[in-house]
């Protein structure tokens, strides 16, 4: 059975206690809900980031889960507010994919690797 977003919420946040979760970021989609935590500094193979999963509130949490996060998804705060919409984020992505194409077009134009050769001086 699928859980609800203030379970969701409930379980990322007994999770990471004592440390806080992001309140205005969580990624939803694919069926997971994608929280970020507040720390500084992480601690050698851990990250900010916390999967707790839709169809039966596993959580997923290591230097692994950033891999893991959702690419189609919706944008809510801890409250389940909408802060971005699907489209949004699916626009959003788009537009930055475009700009590194291009950014990736004019490094290519340069010779390939966007780098200007000088003589040394010895």
């Amino acid at each position: 059975m699928a859980i609800t977003f203030e379970e969701a919420v409930r379980i990322a946040q007994a999770d990471v206690a004592p440390r806080e979760l992001i309140d205005d970021f969580v990624e939803h989609g694919e069926g997971k809900y994608c929280f970020y935590m507040k720390v500084a500094p992480i601690r050698f193979g851990e990250s900010g980031v916390l999967i707790v999963h839709e169809s039966d509130g596993s959580v997923s949490r290591g230097s692994g889960t950033p891999g893991l996060r959702p690419h189609e998804c919706e944008i809510l705060d801890l409250k389940g507010n909408v802060i971005r919409t699907f489209e949004q984020v699916r626009k959003a992505r788009e537009a930055y994919e475009a700009e590194q194409a291009a950014l990736e077009a004019d490094i290519d134009d340069d010779d390939g690797d966007g780098l200007e050769l000088v003589p040394a001086k010895l």
